[in-house]
C-alpha cells in the first residue's frame, strides 16, 4: 500500500507543479486535429487530473484486493485448478494483484504525460496539443498494456 500511495503522491505533485504555468481558463480538450475544443478554469481543470492520477492506483489496489476474495469459481486465468490449489493460490492471486498495479502505475503515467501535453499546448500562441506526440504516447502506452497482458497470460499458461 506505501507504494501505492508513494505513485499517487507523486503524480498528483507533478500535476499540481506543472499545472501551475496554466493560463486561468485552460483549454482541456483538443479535437483530432490539435485545435482547442473544449476549457475549464485552471482549478477544475487541475482538481479533476489530481483526482485521477490518485485514483487509478488506489481503485485498482482495491480491484486486487476484491479478486483475491473473489471465489475459484469467480476467477478466469489459464490452468485454474493448477494455481488456484490451495499451495499456490496466495501466491497466485498476489502474483495477479502485483500485475495489476503495475498496469496501474503505467495509464497513470500515461495521464500524467498527456497532462504534460496539455501543459505545453496551452503554452503555445495558439493554443494547440502536438497530435504527434499525444499519438505516440498513445502507441507506447497501447504496446506496453498489451506486452503486460502477455507477460500475464504467459505466467498461468505454463504449468510448473
Amino acid at each position: 500500500m506505501r507504494v501505492v500511495l508513494s505513485v499517487a503522491a507523486v503524480a498528483a505533485c507533478f500535476v499540481w507543479l506543472t499545472g501551475a504555468s496554466l493560463p486561468p481558463t485552460v483549454i482541456s480538450r483538443f479535437d483530432t486535429s490539435g485545435a482547442a475544443d473544449a476549457y475549464m478554469s485552471r482549478e477544475s481543470y487541475l482538481g479533476v487530473m489530481i483526482a485521477i492520477v490518485i485514483l487509478i492506483p488506489l481503485v485498482t489496489f482495491a480491484i486486487g484486493r476484491w479478486v483475491a476474495a473473489r471465489p475459484e469459481d469467480a476467477i478466469t486465468i489459464p490452468n485454474k485448478s493448477y494455481w488456484l490449489a490451495p499451495e499456490r493460490r496466495a501466491g497466485s492471486l498476489a502474483y495477479i494483484a502485483v500485475w495489476l498495479q503495475g498496469c496501474s502505475f503505467g495509464v497513470t503515467a500515461f495521464v500524467c504525460y498527456v497532462h504534460w501535453l496539455v501543459v505545453r499546448g496551452n503554452s503555445l500562441t495558439p493554443p494547440q496539443l502536438e497530435s504527434t506526440h499525444l499519438y505516440g504516447g498513445m502507441m507506447v502506452a497501447l504496446i506496453a498494456q498489451l506486452f503486460a497482458i502477455s507477460v500475464l497470460v504467459s505466467r498461468f499458461r505454463r504449468v510448473v
